[in-house]
């Protein structure tokens, strides 16, 4: 990004699954290359493992001591997500000032009349960008899209959480 300067901001929308999806965010609430790199380079992701032990040895560590636990689980996870909710909330205040924005929130904020723009609006907000993030339903064991066009009202951290749900680490969430 930094070798192409203006390269995102040609760019209209954006789609992303699993951490791309992370990264999606980020680019259609238009943080800066600069932005992206500074805060993507300032989480420790180990962090959004709400369940387990910091470090590599200590992970491994859990998951033998409890395999019945994670064998009960499998289907559902063993981690809440919470953390990783809680900074998802937070990228999405930082640009759209309301953490639990919906694509509907983000769709109206990029289509603000051009006479009020300037009034409203920085030009920074004016360059956000279609976000489509892609999840697989579990229970329907189909791929899913979420975006304004599909589900307006879903809340764009939930869209980014479903997607790690999927995986055995979180826990299952419905939308």
């Amino acid at each position: 990004m930094k070798e192409q300067p203006g390269l995102l901001d040609k760019l209209h929308w954006v789609a992303g699954s699993s951490a791309g999806a992370m990264t999606a965010l980020l680019v259609a609430l238009n943080f800066s290359p600069d932005e992206i790199e500074s805060e993507l380079s300032s989480v420790n992701f180990s962090e959004f493992a709400d369940a387990l032990p910091d470090g590599r040895l200590a992970t491994i560590n859990y998951i033998l001591k409890n395999t019945n636990k994670i064998s009960k689980n499998i289907n559902h996870g063993i981690n809440d997500g919470k953390k990783l909710y809680t900074w998802v909330q937070k990228i999405v205040g930082m640009k759209l000032d309301n953490k639990e924005a919906t694509f509907l929130d983000l769709k109206n904020k990029k289509n603000i009349p051009s006479t009020l723009r300037s009034k409203i609006v920085s030009q920074q907000e004016l360059e956000l960008k279609n976000l489509f993030v892609i999840v697989t339903n579990a229970l329907k064991n189909k791929t899913e899209i979420f975006s304004w066009e599909t589900t307006p009202n879903l809340k764009i951290a939930d869209a980014v959480l479903a997607k790690y749900v999927n995986t055995w680490l979180f826990l299952c969430s419905l939308y």
